[in-house]
């Protein structure tokens, strides 16, 4: 199950270690593995994602990895995945979490969009409880930074040189590139499962490979993009930005939960719409928390101690910057 942005390389990352690899995509999803995949070794099959169809196909398999479309009914479905898997015998499940810490009640209070990642993990601790051959591993990584950045989600548009800071860009938040996400997965699936000592067993990592403010990636940026032109200076960079100062992070946070409510209760009977009202509150709502309060921002000391269990190093700003200067200048 190795789609969207995360999926190709959760992959590269688990054949890099040497795991054998089968992709499972629905039957009527376009997503095709790249070739290179392929040749590597990965084995692709589509099929049916009823729970039979999964249960046939996965047996033999020691680990499922779902990453599967973050809305609602994607994110059910897991439900359904996570019943075929211990009908397989599989002895381990990591998840669609790759965010905020959703086990802590206080966010899914402040984010109500990850009520249905909640109701997932609910069904996998009861679950594993009943099967004690089965168990889950979770991984929460603050925000995808590589992706972030150049898809604009952060609030940095690199092509038109425009940043928008939030709440002053003064807000400290964890974040995680793709490529470490998907190590620390592969790195995940190596460490032992018993419940008896400090392994793996039913339970969450928080991880972070930065601890940032807007302000610094705005800082690093313009330092970055300069050294990447020939004969430009930083602040020759600067001058070109243009620096919106956005709204308050709480406050869109709450703007995002009343556009919840009443956009998407508003456009009930009509798909497209309701869909669009989905999208325009969780972006405010996720951003609101992150660039705010930061209740899904996990603190420093539980992050310093599950990256050293997954080999996670803690990287300067600049130089996890300057890495995806590198790849959008290139």
């Amino acid at each position: 199950m190795a789609g969207g942005n995360l999926g190709p390389h959760i992959v590269n990352a688990l054949l890099a270690a040497d795991f054998t690899v089968t992709i499972f995509s629905r039957t009527e999803s376009s997503f095709q593995p790249p070739p290179e995949v392929t040749a590597a070794g990965a084995a692709f099959c589509k099929l049916d994602f009823s729970e039979a169809a999964l249960s046939q196909a996965l047996r033999g398999q020691d680990a499922v990895i779902a990453t599967v479309a973050k809305d609602r009914d994607a994110i059910l479905s897991q439900r359904v995945i996570i019943d075929a898997a211990v009908s397989a015998g599989v002895r381990r499940l990591v998840p669609a979490e790759f965010g905020s810490y959703t086990e802590d009640t206080a966010v899914v209070e402040r984010l109500p969009i990850f009520k249905s990642k909640l109701a997932v993990l609910d069904h996998l601790k009861a679950v594993s409880a009943k099967n004690p051959h089965f168990s889950y591993t979770a991984i929460c990584n603050g925000a995808f930074f590589d992706w972030g950045l150049t898809s604009t989600f952060l609030g940095f548009d690199l092509a038109s040189r425009h940043a928008t800071l939030y709440s002053h860009g003064l807000a400290t938040f964890n974040a995680t590139t793709l490529p470490t996400v998907a190590r620390a997965v592969a790195n995940a699936l190596l460490l032992p499962l018993s419940p008896l000592s400090a392994s793996a067993h039913n339970r969450f990592f928080c991880i972070a490979e930065l601890r940032t403010r807007q302000i610094d990636v705005l800082a690093a940026l313009q330092r970055e993009i300069a050294e990447a032109k020939t004969g430009t200076t930083a602040m020759d960079e600067e001058r070109h930005w243009v620096v919106s100062r956005g709204r308050d992070a709480e406050e869109m946070r709450v703007e995002g939960l009343r556009s919840l409510k009443e956009g998407v209760a508003g456009a009930a009977s009509r798909v497209v719409e309701a869909a669009q009202a989905k999208e325009g509150a969780a972006e405010m709502l996720i951003l609101g928390d992150l660039f705010g309060q930061g209740v899904g921002t996990v603190g420093l000391e539980r992050v310093r101690s599950d990256n050293r269990a997954l080999d996670v190093k803690m990287r300067d700003v600049g130089d996890v910057v300057r890495e995806v200067v590198t790849d959008w200048v290139g």
